[in-house]
This record gives C-alpha cells, structure tokens and sequence, in this order.
C-alpha cells in the first residue's frame, strides 16, 4: 500500500475490522527510526533508509527472484522499484525519471508497466525496459489518474472522463472512445 502522507511502501500483514488489530509494516520509505517519520525525499536505499516523496500507485512484478513491486513516487518525477526478494528485501532503486507526475500504476501479464501521468498521459515501460508513450497527455482534460489493461484494450481514467482505447491500433491512437461517467 502506498502512503503518501507518511512518504511509505506499507505491508498489511492480516487484516481484521477496523481498529481491532491490523498489522502493517513498513516495506521502505518513512524516514529512519531514529528520525522523524515521514521524512520525504529521493534516497535509494532498503527499508527505512530509502526515501519516498508522495507515492501514489503500487503493482507488482511477479519474477523469478522473488518479484518487486513498481512504485509511482510522484514527488520525485520517478518509476521505482521495490524488491521483495528476501536477500535485499525492502530496497529500492531507480526504474525510470522521465515521467513527469506519476501517479497510477498497472503492471499486465506480461510484466509491461503502465504508467498513468499528469503530464506524459500514458507510457508504457516495456519488460526489456524500452520506454514510449501510448497515450499523449493531450487527450485528457485534466491528466490521466488511472490505467488498466487486458489483452489489447486499455482503460483510463483521468479526473473528468474514463476512456478506453483499443490497443491493437497502436501506435496511432487518434479517435478514442470516451464513456460516460465521472471516474
């Protein structure tokens, strides 16, 4: 889970009825113990030690090592990485810096990343780590908050609309279908 008040990657550990109990642990971020608490910034590090500033969208790579989780840290303009193999559980490192605003996150069967933004629209980070946007920012009214895609079609909502977007057209995405509806 992503908190973004506190600058942290949380773990649930068991969940029961509200207030009686939850476990949770902090994955990365926060701050170190020693220091105050939802300290924000960009530091690449394990557990504590690393530094988040605003993370809004978390998936999840399923790998052989033990898988990762992908984490939008909208703060710091970046698309980092989590691992959870048990060697360096809790570290962090850089995936990608180039997209402004982050903000959701989807990761498909395939291990592609989705990457909704503010300012880039919809890019898409490739397995094998190739970087290219599949929807430009110019076709939300307001930035795209969330995306979701199964097989080849694509479902995105911004702050105004949710649209799909037929992806076997790519990459010449130019007469989208927008539904109605508030997000």
């Amino acid at each position: 889970v992503c908190d973004a008040g506190n600058n942290a990657i949380r773990k649930i550990d068991s969940f029961v009825a509200l207030g009686q109990g939850q476990k949770m642990s902090t994955v990365a971020g926060g701050g170190p113990k020693t220091g105050s608490p939802g300290k924000s910034g960009f530091v690449n590090g394990t557990g504590a030690n690393s530094l988040f500033s605003g993370p809004t969208g978390i998936g999840y790579v399923k790998d052989a090592s033990g898988g990762y989780l992908v984490v939008a840290d909208l703060g710091n303009n970046a698309v980092r990485k989590v691992s959870l193999q048990k060697s360096d559980y809790g570290t962090t490192s850089k995936i990608d810096t180039s997209i402004q605003n982050p903000i959701g996150i989807f990761v498909d069967s395939a291990n592609d990343i989705f990457v909704a933004s503010n300012n880039a629209g919809i890019v898409e980070i490739s397995n094998t780590g190739n970087v290219s946007t599949i929807v430009p920012a110019t076709y939300f009214e307001a930035g795209a908050g969330s995306v979701v895609v199964k097989g080849t079609d694509m479902y995105i909502g911004d702050y105004c609309h949710i649209a799909y977007f037929d992806m076997k057209q790519k990459p010449s995405l130019t007469n989208p279908s927008i539904l109605t509806g508030d997000p």
